[in-house]
């Protein structure tokens, strides 16, 4: 009932977000690329040379733990997060 009242308003919910710097190993950077899009990672640009991948975008704070975790993972931790609050934007979750 609240979600429809305030929809009915016009509020928008947003979520606070984290650009972000990853870099991977060329040979986990399409993994790593996945697993952030999964989450909901906007990524906005991908360099790569002969042995690493960089990673730059933004992701919801609510995954950044997560995001870090599966780096580690997928990457056997080679890989390297940098992130801050960049802001917010629009929440793309269904609100309860």
């Amino acid at each position: 009932m609240l979600d429809r009242a305030l929809r009915a308003a016009g509020t928008q919910l947003l979520e606070p977000c984290h650009d972000f710097e990853i870099s991977t190993p060329t040979a986990a950077l399409a993994q790593v690329a996945a697993a952030l899009a999964a989450l909901g990672a906007d990524i906005r640009n991908t360099t790569t040379d002969s042995a690493t991948g960089l990673l730059l975008g933004a992701i919801p704070v609510r995954h950044v733990h997560t995001a870090q975790q599966q780096l580690t993972n997928l990457t056997h931790g080679e890989g390297g997060w940098q992130s801050e609050l960049s802001g917010y934007r629009p929440i793309s979750a269904r609100v309860p």
